[in-house]
């Protein structure tokens, strides 16, 4: 791989890693939102956490870290690998929790779990 076209590709990871940390932000916010306080399923609630994140995600990954123009088309790609994403957050959570696990730990899971799925998910499907 030339050095350019690998300093691009750091270049997307970082930014990918801020856009994250961001999403992050949006994720708990979400969880917090739909279980504490509408008092969801903690199931239902990570898993449309998750989907909510997720077109935050898709509006600054298109145009902050791979600067794409919208498209339609890219936009529907997307949400179909988030709504992939959600059920396997979704997933997750079912599986800590059958486990007797606590709940924040399958948000630790899904934290530093799904994001490396999602950028190869997105980088080389959804948003190509």
């Amino acid at each position: 791989m030339p050095n350019i076209e690998r300093l691009k590709v750091i270049s997307e990871i970082l930014k990918f890693v801020i856009v994250g940390i961001t999403n992050v932000v949006v994720y708990f916010a979400m969880v917090y939102f739909f279980f504490r306080i509408l008092g969801w399923n903690p199931v239902i609630a990570n898993g449309v956490a998750y989907f909510v994140a997720s077109i935050y995600s898709y509006m600054m990954n298109s145009f902050i870290t791979f600067k794409l123009s919208f498209s339609f088309f890219k936009l529907f790609k997307f949400t179909v690998a988030s709504i992939f994403l959600s059920f396997l957050a979704s997933l997750i959570t079912k599986l800590t929790l059958f486990f007797g696990y606590e709940y924040a730990v399958s948000m630790l899971f899904i934290i530093f779990g799904l994001p490396f799925f999602s950028f190869f998910i997105h980088k080389y499907w959804s948003l190509k």
